[in-house]
């Protein structure tokens, strides 16, 4: 595909998916505590979250991660790109079909427990390699362990100061897209 066939299809993509979603509150707006229960999820809040929430997603992100780490070589010579990962040895189709598994497992924990939680998981990995700078071996576990320090120093920090307006989705949002347009 070119770019732009990939723009163009992402765009649309988009566009459907927002008609749904439109659809699908317009058809329930009359119950109240529903729209109120997706509006919530959808600024990923943690406001009412407990320990379910971490029952429920724990066991996504223990399995995502260890797929990370399991491939960590792999994902290291995926850096100086696909041919020359295929030249010494990787397996990149099923390589990239694993870490897409890790990834959906480890996405859909979070968002299936809290919601979105905009540019953490581009932004976080980002830093912690320009701060690792060539030391890579560690880079799943700091950037899991830097992505959970800043979310609960966030949500901390909500919490405190009863800014109960934002939402950690909200915040990370800006933040983040701040953040990316910096870079």
């Amino acid at each position: 595909l070119y770019p732009s066939s990939l723009i163009l299809t992402g765009i649309a993509i988009s566009s459907l998916l927002m008609a749904l979603h439109s659809l699908i509150l317009y058809f329930y707006r009359e119950e109240w505590q529903l729209i109120q229960t997706i509006s919530e999820w959808e600024a990923g809040s943690t406001l009412d979250r407990g320990w379910r929430h971490v029952h429920m997603q724990a066991p996504l992100a223990i399995i995502g991660l260890w797929i990370c780490l399991h491939y960590r070589r792999e994902i290291q010579i995926l850096v100086l790109g696909e041919e020359e990962a295929k030249m010494l040895g990787v397996e990149v189709e099923r390589v990239r079909w694993h870490l897409f598994l890790a990834v959906a497992l480890l996405v859909g924990g979070t968002l299936a427990a809290i919601g979105p939680l905009a540019f953490f998981g581009l932004l976080v990995p980002h830093l912690v390699r320009l701060l690792l700078r060539g030391n890579e071996q560690q880079l799943i576990v700091l950037s899991a362990l830097s992505g959970a320090a800043a979310l609960s120093l966030l949500d901390l920090f909500l919490r405190v100061t009863g800014l109960f307006m934002l939402s950690l989705g909200n915040l990370s949002a800006i933040l983040g897209g701040l953040l990316f347009l910096f870079l």
